[in-house]
């Protein structure tokens, strides 16, 4: 499976805003729907990625990328 090429914003597949926990803090994460996020999209943490069967927490200071074969691929932000 490949899936469609986006221009790496994941902005259409956000769901919503909530809040969660990190570093004893209280922070705003932005929730995707993961099946409707495109290669080369790029989710900047704090952000929660939904789906059926699992949820991933990308943390502050890192980001996903959407490989094409839909995996979230998660590493540190420069800068």
């Amino acid at each position: 499976m490949r899936l469609e090429d986006g221009d790496g914003d994941p902005g259409p597949a956000l769901i919503t805003e909530h809040s969660i926990h990190v570093g004893g803090e209280q922070v705003p994460a932005n929730v995707y729907d993961r099946a409707r996020l495109r290669a080369g999209d790029v989710v900047h943490g704090p952000a929660i990625v939904t789906e059926m069967d699992s949820t991933t927490l990308v943390l502050p200071g890192h980001a996903a990328t959407v490989h094409p074969s839909g995996s979230l691929l998660i590493n540190p932000s420069e800068g």
